[in-house]
């Protein structure tokens, strides 16, 4: 096996993210499903952070991408972990899915700008969405509205996150605010890197909001009745995320000096009248 793919993963899940919102969400899960979601989160989480990783060259980057993206091609996924093969094959999970997720944080190599929201909407899919497609398996939704529902509440997150990583994402030399945009509310890539944005930014983040808003609504349309006692972790993350975009608002998206994130006491506000009602 590729030295840079573990023989298992679950060595590995106890520490991948442990505090994030995701993980969290995680405890109104029965255990089984809990730590399968935690398994397969362990997989996100690393081929993410090979993208993201300060240390690794760029090439290194590539390569082990490149090994992941391999053994989910290979005959019978002999070349995975061995858990999350059997996650797969128990849960008859797409390999294409985790394939698009493993471009998705891969176009984040070359990819450091995009010109247009239909751009960015790609983007938003393959690390987000397929993120979603996955776990509504593993919940065992069976409703045909399911995948749009999952996809839509990928869109909404993966936003969400974009308007309160602006800062961190910068650092980075990396820009999600759709230059168009940018242009349209006269947002200069250049004041945004000073961290000076102008009286143009709260409009343009108000109207990327607007649309984080949209794709919540569309997936609270969506959501299966049928199946929703099978997702109480996805609508703590919806709860969750909405939080955060609300007080971004509430505070005209002070994100260059602010660090927008729920406490353990909101996040346990938020969760318990979701759990009642399940």
């Amino acid at each position: 096996m590729s030295t840079c793919i573990p023989e298992n993963l679950a060595s590995l899940a106890d520490t991948a993210g442990r505090k994030s919102n995701l993980a969290f969400a995680f405890l109104a899960l029965p255990r089984a499903k809990r730590e399968s979601m935690r398994l397969f989160y362990t997989f996100c989480r690393i081929v993410d952070d090979i993208a993201d990783s300060t240390e690794l060259p760029t090439e290194t980057k590539r390569t082990q991408l490149a090994e992941w993206r391999d053994a989910f091609l290979s005959p019978s996924l002999e070349s995975l972990p061995r858990d999350l093969s059997k996650l797969i094959t128990d849960y008859a999970l797409e390999p294409r899915y985790f394939l698009e997720l493993i471009k998705g944080v891969e176009s984040d190599l070359d990819t450091t700008r995009y010109e247009t929201f239909e751009q960015l909407r790609l983007y938003c899919w393959r690390v987000a969405s397929t993120v979603g497609l996955v776990s509504i398996r593993i919940f065992g939704c069976k409703h045909p509205n399911a995948d749009r529902y999952a996809e839509s509440l990928g869109m909404a997150l993966q936003i969400t996150n974009i308007l309160r990583d602006v800062r961190e994402d910068l650092l980075r030399d990396r820009l999600y605010l759709p230059l168009e945009d940018c242009a349209r509310f006269h947002v200069h890539e250049e004041d945004l890197i000073n961290q000076t944005p102008g009286q143009g930014f709260l409009s343009l983040m108000e109207f990327e909001a607007t649309r984080a808003d949209a794709y919540f609504q569309e997936a609270g349309q969506l959501l299966p009745t049928a199946d929703q006692k099978q997702l109480p972790a996805s609508r703590l993350m919806e709860k969750y995320y909405s939080r955060i975009l609300q007080k971004m608002r509430k505070d005209h998206f002070q994100v260059f000096t602010h660090s927008y994130r729920l406490s353990l006491a909101e996040k346990l506000a938020i969760a318990l009248p979701v759990l009642v009602g399940f």
